[in-house]
């Protein structure tokens, strides 16, 4: 069962600062049924990248990144969620 107030996100699993997209999580999200049910990881081509520097305005728009500290580089990444959620 989701837990109200809680974050989960997808990272790069060789532990980069990079993490999937609002959209593309909003979208496994919906078709999974929630947060709780999501997979542990998922696997799909990037189809583009994001750069921003962690701020305290960043922090309020990427809720699920607020944990990092003000200053250090963060990028989304744009996936094709087609395969993970069909079309």
């Amino acid at each position: 069962e989701d837990v109200p107030g809680a974050y989960s996100y997808y990272q790069s699993s060789d532990g980069q600062k990079i993490y999937l997209d609002p959209l593309s999580m909003r979208c496994l999200v919906e078709q999974h049924g929630g947060y709780a049910r999501l997979p542990h990881a998922v696997t799909c081509a990037v189809l583009g990248l994001t750069r921003h520097v962690q701020t305290e305005e960043t922090r309020g728009r990427y809720r699920y990144v607020g944990h990092l500290p003000l200053g250090c580089e963060v990028v989304t990444a744009e996936v094709d969620v087609r395969p993970l959620v069909g079309e």
